[in-house]
């Protein structure tokens, strides 16, 4: 009786067939393979860009970070990235900038300022 591990090098074994994870360009026959996204990474522009709009107010860290908050802020100041990753980075962001404005706070009552 033959193991099943002598069988993993069996070409006839249809379960690790590639092409089932790609779908078949009708043009050529040949497999599409997935999109890359366009989006450029986040970075330090980003990050500064950011900074600007907590000190004009228009990012307000004393604000819960909704949905209806954070929707309106990416369309205008930071479009073409998806809501959802731009979701997720906001919410990052703000959790930083509060703390180093918590910590600054407690430094300076610390120092008797």
């Amino acid at each position: 009786m033959a193991k099943k591990r002598d069988n993993f090098y069996d070409d006839d074994n249809d379960e690790d067939d590639y092409d089932n994870n790609y779908e078949e360009d009708s043009t050529s026959g040949t497999p599409k393979k997935r999109k890359k996204e366009k989006v450029k990474r986040w970075g330090s522009p980003e990050d500064r860009r950011f900074a600007e709009l907590i000190e004009e107010g228009i990012i307000k860290l004393d604000r819960k970070p909704t949905c209806q908050v954070i929707d309106p802020i990416g369309e205008k100041y930071f479009g073409g990235r998806s809501k959802r990753s731009f979701r997720e980075r906001f919410r990052g962001i703000v959790a930083v900038h509060r703390l180093e404005r918590d910590l600054a706070g407690g430094r300076q009552r610390h120092a008797g300022k």
